[in-house]
């Protein structure tokens, strides 16, 4: 899967491609502040999905109920108050897999757009228990998917430690559009001496298994192109 381009080595005028297996890669962060990118480059993998992994299958959970609404009609997306419910429909499927009450073992990938929104509107209106059960079950999900083929991609523009119980490092593909705050160094373990400014929409650093990457994400010619085909994978 191209994930994005070495910026590093684009400003020299080499084009080096940087590609990541969601095999190897199944728990992926995706972070930044808004304007920078990280809708664009979720719709991307999304589209990716679809086209390397036909027989996925994809639940997206859409707490903000913004940029998917073109999805509202399909049976695994799920918006806003409506979080909760996909999140246990998931783990349903996950907790039979892992039980060996199914032999089905397709990629099937969690999708959450802005979890820390999620959480903290479970804590308002159910309680601070009720949160920290969801940040349990996400604990559990990212410490022991990848064994049953389900895969996580969590969105937010900043993440934390304490959204993820413990589970933080089992995140092996991070993501970060624009220039990464103090929260998210100390986060995540950027080297704050190979930061490379970053001044455009698209650009950031990734982090491979601790490899940081200065990136440019790929371009995304027709976005109603890509729209069609993220329809057709998450239907």
């Amino acid at each position: 899967m191209l994930i994005g381009y070495d910026r590093s080595l684009l400003e020299v005028g080499v084009e080096k491609e940087i590609y990541a297996c969601f095999k190897k890669f199944p728990m992926m962060a995706i972070s930044g502040a808004t304007g920078w990118g990280k809708t664009a480059f979720e719709k991307y993998l999304l589209g990716t999905i679809a086209t390397e992994e036909p027989d996925a299958k994809i639940t997206l959970c859409d707490f903000k109920r913004e940029d998917f609404r073109y999805l509202e009609d399909c049976k695994r997306v799920f918006t806003f108050t409506d979080c909760s419910k996909g999140f246990d429909e998931y783990l349903k499927e996950f907790t039979l897999r892992q039980n060996g009450d199914s032999n089905e073992r397709c990629l099937h990938i969690l999708v959450f757009d802005e979890w820390a929104s999620y959480l903290n509107f479970t804590s308002l209106t159910s309680g601070n228990k009720s949160a920290d059960i969801e940040k349990s079950k996400m604990s559990n999900l990212l410490m022991t998917g990848r064994a049953f083929s389900c895969h996580v991609i969590v969105t937010q523009q900043i993440f934390y430690a304490k959204h993820f119980e413990g589970a933080r490092d089992n995140f092996s593909l991070v993501v970060n559009f624009g220039n990464p705050s103090k929260e998210v160094v100390g986060m995540w373990g950027f080297d704050k001496e190979r930061l490379m400014h970053a001044e455009n929409i698209g650009e950031g650093h990734i982090l491979m298994n601790d490899t940081q990457i200065p990136f440019q994400s790929p371009i995304i010619r027709d976005f109603d192109k890509l729209d069609e085909v993220i329809r057709k994978v998450i239907s």
